[in-house]
């Protein structure tokens, strides 16, 4: 008795248990029977499911494909064939279901089991978009990092240029004046006095070179005294009047220089293109991170691809910072920057200037 096939009541019992979907297809086109986890994905009751061709369910992109493998199942006897189509809901909704099917040809009927496979084909395209997202932003940083390092390069090769051709030579001049300026006094010539003169003006003149020189690198007051004191003396040598609204303390070097150079290019931009009449400079923190904001009553019109607005945003993704443009056509330029304190503020708090 134990070794008797299971009776039909049993093997109804199992198709209905199922949690895949179960159906058997007639040729005709009509679901002959289904088990209830096909009633519970679709949504439509056990009579409208037998009452209506299989294709009346599908997404209407996947009609014909789904068709093109019925042709093949009712040609190929007993063969499994595999496929994934998209069946609509009661709801409007769409489910994708992964199927495995066969045949009995002699009896006219086509066996197939599903699976509904919506969540991880959905899963597998947030995937897909966060490694494309990832790939982007890889491709991003390596492009950044590669302007920095030019850009650093350049700022190098234009240091050693000025300093070879400016106060390096002017230097070199003071020491030759000096040394003809000693053989001369040691041999009583009246030239000394001219020679000495002569080698303080090239002295005093290598030190200006240097100074000019150090205006773009860091400015002693900005070294010395802060944001605040360090954009005064930019815009100070500004052709139009920049209100100065720095309002922080002393922060770290790193976040100083970095808010520095973001006024120094808006300003330059300002007084190169943007025919204003006025700007303002801003310093906050907000919220553990110092905004610095430049603007201008001129004609609009920044570009924000451009090579200097562009290498601004990568000095301060270094430290996690963003840059905004806002340049609306004949109504002034906004320049925004976003620059975390994090860490690196720990101990350099910053404070109101008094």
């Amino acid at each position: 008795m134990g070794n008797e096939p299971p009776s039909e009541s049993e093997l109804k019992l199992f198709f209905d248990l199922a949690l895949d979907l179960m159906v058997i297809t007639g040729f005709d086109g009509y679901f002959k029977r289904v088990n209830p986890a096909v009633v519970r994905t679709l949504g439509f009751s056990n009579q409208e499911l037998l009452t209506r061709r299989y294709t009346d369910f599908l997404h209407p992109d996947d009609v014909q494909p789904t068709d093109d493998e019925f042709a093949k199942l009712q040609a190929g006897g007993n063969e499994v064939i595999g496929y994934e189509n998209r069946l609509r809901c009661a709801d409007g909704s769409v489910r994708w279901v992964q199927w495995n099917s066969r045949t009995l040809p002699e009896r006219g009927f086509a066996f197939a089991v599903g699976r509904d496979v919506t969540e991880r084909r959905a899963a597998d395209a947030e995937l897909r978009e966060a490694q494309r997202m990832l790939e982007a932003s890889r491709a991003e940083l390596a492009a950044s990092r590669a302007r920095i390092v030019a850009a650093g390069d350049e700022e190098r090769r234009r240091v050693v240029r000025d300093l070879h051709d400016g106060a390096q030579q002017r230097l070199v001049h003071t020491t030759i004046t000096l040394k003809l300026a000693q053989s001369a006094l040691q041999s009583g010539e009246e030239s000394t006095a001219k020679l000495v003169s002569e080698a303080l003006d090239h002295a005093e003149r290598a030190t200006a070179e240097l100074r000019e020189l150090s205006h773009g690198i860091l400015p002693a007051a900005l070294t010395d005294g802060g944001l605040r004191a360090g954009v005064g003396v930019l815009t100070a040598r500004m052709p139009l009047p920049v209100e100065n609204g720095v309002s922080v303390g002393r922060l770290p070097a790193a976040v100083e220089a970095t808010a520095y150079f973001v006024v120094c290019e808006a300003l330059t931009n300002v007084v190169k293109h943007a025919r204003a009449g006025h700007a303002e400079v801003t310093a906050r923190i907000e919220e553990g991170s110092l905004a610095v904001q430049v603007s201008d009553d001129g004609v609009g019109g920044a570009q924000p691809d451009g090579s200097g607005l562009v290498g601004l945003a990568d000095r301060l993704a270094t430290l996690d910072g963003l840059l905004r443009v806002e340049t609306p056509s004949g109504g002034g330029t906004l320049i925004t920057a976003a620059i975390p304190l994090g860490g690196s503020a720990a101990g350099s708090e910053a404070r109101p200037e008094l």
